[in-house]
């Protein structure tokens, strides 16, 4: 079954130009990827674009793709899938956010760098959480996602998450989970309704969660 663009969460491509050469390094997460994964990437150069596509796989678990490729001289965009959806420079299938979620956006990654020098943005995909900020839960502040991939077939390895809020577009509050437990790391203020994301049974959750 063909891969399509719209089938991939999470799409993540970096571009790297060493002399007159440019390398694209492509990474994305097939949708349902804990019972779903992908075949190599197919590769073609047709005209002045380079053609991906790949096809999906029913397996126990899945993970995310990873690829580098060199784009050859005279090559001006990569498109993939039989519906030669462009993914570079652009991605015209990637997320919309409004005004807000995209300020929210900008005040997480300030945040999330803080401290580190040695981070490279690139090894995390980073999204605005639209299912949590469409939830009654989120009234006030936005859920902003940054995780790391681990080996196959681990799906993620690290994950933090960090509340921005809406009125004034700081950062509330974040937390960092392994292995789906997320422990709440930092309490910067104290949000109604924050609680939901903490595993109770966990002792450094329960002593984070008497905080709140």
């Amino acid at each position: 079954m063909p891969l399509e663009r719209s089938q991939i969460s999470r799409l993540h491509v970096t571009s790297v130009s060493a002399g007159d050469v440019t390398y694209l390094h492509i990474r994305g997460l097939p949708n349902n990827s804990f019972s779903s994964g992908c075949s190599n990437l197919e590769v073609r150069t047709v005209g002045n674009e380079i053609r991906l596509q790949a096809n999906m796989l029913l397996i126990r678990r899945g993970g995310p793709f990873d690829y580098v490729l060199t784009v050859p001289t005279g090559v001006s965009r990569v498109v993939f899938g039989n519906q030669r959806k462009e993914i570079w420079p652009n991605d015209e299938g990637s997320p919309h956010y409004s005004d807000g979620e995209k300020k929210a956006l900008e005040a997480a990654v300030h945040e999330f760098r803080t401290g580190k020098p040695d981070l490279t943005l690139a090894d995390y995909y980073v999204f605005v959480e639209k299912d949590f900020n469409a939830s009654p839960a989120a009234t006030g502040h936005y859920s902003i996602v940054f995780y790391q991939d681990g080996p196959a077939p681990c799906s993620v390895s690290e994950l933090h998450r960090y509340w921005v809020s809406k009125s004034d577009g700081t950062v509330i509050s974040k937390g960092r989970s392994y292995a789906g437990q997320m422990l709440l790391l930092e309490q910067l203020g104290k949000v109604e309704g924050m609680s939901w994301g903490l595993n109770h049974e966990h002792p450094a959750a329960k002593a984070e969660a008497r905080q709140l």
